[in-house]
């Protein structure tokens, strides 16, 4: 009587196997079940209909070439680095421009490409906003 099995929500599938290889490695289920349940690997050009978390946001990230979202602090000075993007000379302000440059590795003014590494995968190139002005910014190479 009451005997049975049953598979914990913790153990109903590995989440940090091949996480880095995410996108090709685990089968829808197992995407649906990590993304619902522990916020990993979550697919999608929208954010997940589930809570990020107390305290957190999701981010559109890309992930060893892959796009997905993921659960970030929220921070009080974070900005929306793709509103205005294509102007961003005129319509960012001095404290955007240094976050999304430095956070999201977007409308990066200056000459020559940041110090900083564009990240895995990804190589900086310069693209010209609708007024004419120069930036750089991340791209997948």
């Amino acid at each position: 009587k009451g005997r049975g099995c049953h598979v914990s929500q913790e153990t109903a599938f590995d989440c940090n196997a091949a996480l880095q290889n995410f996108h090709r490695a685990w089968s829808p289920a197992k995407k649906q079940w990590c993304c619902q349940h522990l916020r990993k690997g979550c697919e999608g050009s929208s954010p997940p209909s589930i809570s990020a978390g107390a305290g957190l946001v999701w981010k559109h990230i890309q992930y060893h070439g892959f796009w997905t979202w993921q659960a970030v602090k929220e921070s009080g000075g974070s900005y929306d680095c793709n509103a205005a993007l294509s102007n961003s000379h005129r319509a960012w302000s001095t404290a955007k421009k240094h976050y999304c440059c430095t956070h999201e590795r977007k409308g990066c003014e200056g000459a020559f490409p940041p110090e900083e590494s564009a990240g895995p995968g990804m190589r900086w190139t310069r693209v010209q906003d609708v007024d004419g002005f120069w930036s750089w910014q991340a791209v997948p190479q």
